[in-house]
């Protein structure tokens, strides 16, 4: 939140966090406004609920301070109905408003098949980083089941490089792997078991 701390932060994307009971924000953006160092970030698809400001005072669950540098998108500050806040379980239960209340993360660009997934926007995903252990992300397309990790991510092309080939409309939702017809919001997706993806 302060420029004077985290010089660049440019083209992040912060989605599908659960940020509940914070002293200090919930989700608190920069006031810095200069605009070769502070732009393009994106919030999206956040559970924020009952944080509170550095004093402790007052409410501060969203604070976006510069809305040229920070889209801010589909985040709720609502009641999401956790399965016991006191015990900081932050599961869903099955009548919260949240479950598949995510939009997409982004979409495909044209139409396809194949492991080669050109998408509007790839800072969404993770290839590994060809971190030793680490594994891509499972990616799942809008109104699909059947799912795809990533190997690999052309940042420059925008294309993300699967393991098993899929097959896709012009601007389809992509979405991380999901229960029912959509993305939950927050950090944990529900299944009926009362377990999480």
């Amino acid at each position: 939140g302060y420029p004077d701390k985290a010089p660049f932060n440019k083209l992040n994307r912060n989605y599908n966090n659960t940020g509940f009971n914070n002293r200090s924000f919930g989700i608190l953006e920069s006031n810095d406004v200069d605009p070769v160092r502070y732009f393009g970030n994106i919030v999206k698809n956040n559970i924020v609920y009952q944080n509170l400001n550095c004093g402790g005072t007052a409410v501060a669950d969203l604070v976006n301070n510069n809305v040229n540098a920070n889209i801010f998108t589909n985040n709720s500050t609502t009641e999401p109905l956790f399965v016991d806040e006191n015990q900081r379980d932050l599961h869903l239960r099955p009548e919260s408003s949240m479950i598949d209340a995510s939009v997409v993360l982004t979409t495909t660009q044209g139409a396809g098949s194949g492991t080669a997934l050109r998408v509007a926007d790839p800072g969404y995903f993770f290839d590994g980083y060809d971190i030793q252990g680490e594994s891509g992300d499972t990616i799942q397309l809008s109104g699909q089941t059947i799912t795809a990790k990533i190997l690999s991510i052309d940042r420059v092309n925008k294309i993300l490089n699967l393991d098993q080939s899929l097959s896709w409309s012009d601007q389809q939702g992509v979405y991380l792997l999901y229960n029912g017809t959509a993305m939950d919001r927050g950090a944990f997706e529900y299944e009926a078991t009362g377990g999480a993806l």
